[in-house]
Order: C-alpha cells, then structure tokens, then sequence
C-alpha cells in the first residue's frame, strides 16, 4: 500500500497548482484523494487502515448489499424462465431458430465465426483471459498503441499497476 500512498500524495501534489489556477477549491481536492483511498481500500487492493483520514469514511462505505444470511426466504423469487443454472457446466453454442438470412450467413463473416468459436471454446476448456475468474486481478494504465492484425490483437500500455493474484506490479511499459 506505500506504493500507492506514494503515487496518491504525487499526483494530488501536482494536480493542486493546477486546482488553485482553476479557483477550485482545496475541499474538492481533498474530497477526490479520499475517493479515490477509499475506492482502493474497498476493492481490498490496499490498506490504509493507519491514514486517519479514512477512518470515519470507511464506516460510511458499509456494504449496502444484504448478505445470504441475511436474506429471508420470501427474498428469494423462483426462476420461471428457461435461464442456465448458475452452477451448471456451460454447454456448446447453439443456433438460434430465425437466423436464417443472407446477411448472418453469408460467407463475408466466416473468419468472424471462427474466431468467436475459438473464443468460446477456449473459454470452455479454462484458458483466455476470462478463464482466470479471479475477480482481485486488475491493471491500470494509460495505453500507447493498440492494434488488430486479423484476429490477432496488440496492445502497448505504459506508466501502469497491476495487480496478479494477490502481488502488486509497477511498470513503465508493457507489451502484451
């Protein structure tokens, strides 16, 4: 988290000149700096538990979300609609009945198919990147180049964080 202490103090450090130019007050300043601990606070990439300045505001960002336990049966509505389980194993795609004009199944779109095909399958088998489903893995960058060669993507990210299961990264540039 002293990363991001760190990073936090420069850029409100620099931005504040910049406030006072504008006439914009210092409570907005300061407003934004706890918005922005808190929002790392509560996406649990940081603590800032020893910062005084979070203390009464991490009592008012309580989750609002009831919790399982605290649901009561009547809370719960059944389902009457044809929707998947959410604990069932993802199935083949299947073709919609209706698709059947020239537009959708014209030859101009096949290699789009494909790779939408290769896409769900490969997220079948647990790889791509939403195999992962680990919701703590973030990046945060600004990006320099983004390119499609076919169905092959290139991105250039630079001055970023990230955070892979559980350890936190500092980069200047990043190929991917």
């Amino acid at each position: 988290s002293s990363t991001y202490r760190c990073i936090i103090d420069e850029v409100v450090t620099h931005c504040r000149a910049d406030f006072d130019e504008m006439g914009i007050e210092q409570a907005v300043l300061d407003a934004l700096q706890a918005s922005w601990e808190s929002k790392l606070v509560n996406t649990r990439v940081a603590d800032f538990s020893g910062d005084p300045r979070l203390g009464p505001l991490q009592i008012a960002l309580a989750p609002s979300v009831p919790r399982p336990e605290e649901l009561s049966k009547d809370d719960l509505k059944p389902s009457t609609s044809d929707s998947k389980n959410q604990n069932s194993s993802p199935s083949k795609r299947a073709e919609k009945p209706g698709r059947d004009s020239d537009e959708i199944n014209s030859d101009l779109d096949d290699s789009e198919d494909e790779a939408d095909a290769a896409d769900v399958e490969e997220n079948e088998n647990g790889g791509g990147v939403n195999g992962s489903n680990n919701p703590g893995d973030l990046v945060i960058a600004l990006y320099d180049k983004v390119q499609r060669v076919k169905n092959k993507w290139k991105i250039t990210l630079k001055d970023g964080i990230m955070s892979v299961q559980g350890k936190d990264y500092v980069f200047h540039k990043c190929n991917g």
